[in-house]
């Protein structure tokens, strides 16, 4: 059988056009929004900035009505955007004389004035955010800013914009490590990029309020071992070996990705991982407290589906006179399975383990999106501003903060509304 991103590790994006179509069934309903579902539908303000009046200039059968009163019978509104400028917000510095000493004194420009003529805090972060969040390369941006405000912005100008935001945004991610070190609960994964034709890894740890993105040669749990040592709460990850080095954390396994591959053997015939599934399925939609008043029969259940499936998948075969039997994947499956049986089926039994790593999937897919529009990042220090303007900017949207206003604010040096404790 074929593997796709329905019974394997696969991306979406490996797919063929006929592994794409939906599995779901059609529920019957109409096409459109649905009873009992909250639309964005556009509503009259109650505040207008121009009002605009049609006329009555004569009746039907020809009588002047210019000079006749009339009131308003209906109304219709435009929303309208300005039209876009820039400012040009001149600092002038003053120096005086003393008086009484005769010493030259004089002020100071504010700490963001730092050259004779630059680009303001808004612009900065107008740049920086179509750079990094909506993905937009560097010459598009040069184009569009040129296109809607007369103002053409260099490329090396918005590389040194996500730079300066990178050096600001030093301390914020000092303080993200520290709030995620005290979740109760962590999302972790990794992807591969492209630097300069290198293979990179792109790390994320996160929940559902915070994300920190980390860029590393190697693949393994040692890029994050040192925010990770003493994480006690519980890691939820894909069962790549590396993250089982961290000792000290409550490991569980991603149910999608075990899922994926109990799906990949039930089309191959596999009666035992028809089994397991139905158990998972089984134990996702049963309360919380019924699983635990049952929970010896469950691991009853479990552990019988495992011996069932040993007995089932292919004798371990020996190629050679040296190294290791090798295992069909199903008995690779199961033998996880065996060893990771607490952590795989907390997620039944513990109402803060969720069930898939799809927390962790999603903060990460914003980068390959990136990568994709971009074809690699041109250089390691590239990948670097990247990963962490993309942590703050994920943060950002997780608590509902406007992300605009919020990088205008960092370049500004003013106090930021995100406070991570």
């Amino acid at each position: 059988m074929s593997q796709n991103s329905q019974n394997s590790h696969l991306p979406p994006s490996k797919d063929s056009v006929k592994a794409k179509n939906s599995r779901r069934k059609s529920t019957g309903a109409k096409v459109g929004g649905q009873q009992k579902h909250n639309g964005n539908t556009l509503e009259t303000f109650k505040e207008v900035t121009e009002i605009i009046e049609c006329p009555v200039l004569q009746c039907e059968c020809g009588c002047d009505l210019r000079k006749a009163d009339g009131q308003v019978c209906e109304i219709r509104q435009m929303v309208e955007i300005p039209q876009v400028t820039f400012d040009v917000i001149e600092y002038q510095r003053i120096e005086k004389q003393c008086p009484h000493c005769n010493a030259i004194v004089r002020g100071h420009f504010p700490p963001n004035i730092t050259a004779p003529i630059q680009y303001g805090p808004r612009l900065q972060s107008y740049v920086v955010g179509l750079n990094n969040e909506y993905k937009l390369p560097f010459g598009k941006i040069s184009e569009l800013t040129e296109q809607l405000f007369g103002l053409k912005v260099n490329v090396s100008t918005i590389v040194n914009c996500n730079k300066r935001g990178y050096v600001l945004l030093e301390e914020f991610e000092t303080s993200l490590k520290k709030y995620l070190i005290k979740s109760n609960v962590l999302h972790a994964d990794e992807t591969g990029i492209i630097v300069d034709t290198l293979l990179y890894w792109m790390h994320v740890l996160s929940n559902d309020k915070a994300t920190y993105l980390k860029v590393d040669k190697k693949r393994g749990s040692q890029s994050f071992e040192e925010t990770l040592l003493s994480y006690t709460g519980h890691l939820m990850h894909d069962s790549y070996s590396s993250y089982n080095k961290l000792t000290n954390a409550q490991h569980n396994y991603c149910g999608s990705h075990i899922d994926r591959e109990l799906e990949s053997l039930m089309e191959d015939g596999s009666e035992w991982a028809s089994k397991m599934k139905k158990l998972f399925v089984d134990l996702y939609e049963t309360a919380y407290e019924h699983n635990n008043a049952k929970k010896m029969s469950i691991y009853a259940r479990y552990n019988r589906i495992i011996r069932e499936g040993l007995n089932e998948e292919p004798v371990p075969e020996r190629k050679g006179k040296r190294g290791r039997s090798k295992n069909s994947k199903g008995y690779n499956l199961l033998l996880r399975l065996k060893k990771h049986k607490d952590s795989i089926l907390e997620y039944a039994f513990n109402p803060i383990v969720p069930f898939t790593n799809n927390q962790a999937e999603r903060d990460l897919r914003h980068c390959k999106i990136k990568q994709k529009v971009s074809g690699c990042f041109r250089s390691l220090k590239g990948a670097l501003y990247y990963s962490r303007i993309a942590s703050f900017i994920s943060t950002l949207k997780k608590n509902s903060i406007n992300i605009f206003d919020e990088l205008a604010k960092l370049f500004s040096f003013e106090p930021l509304s995100l406070k991570l404790t």
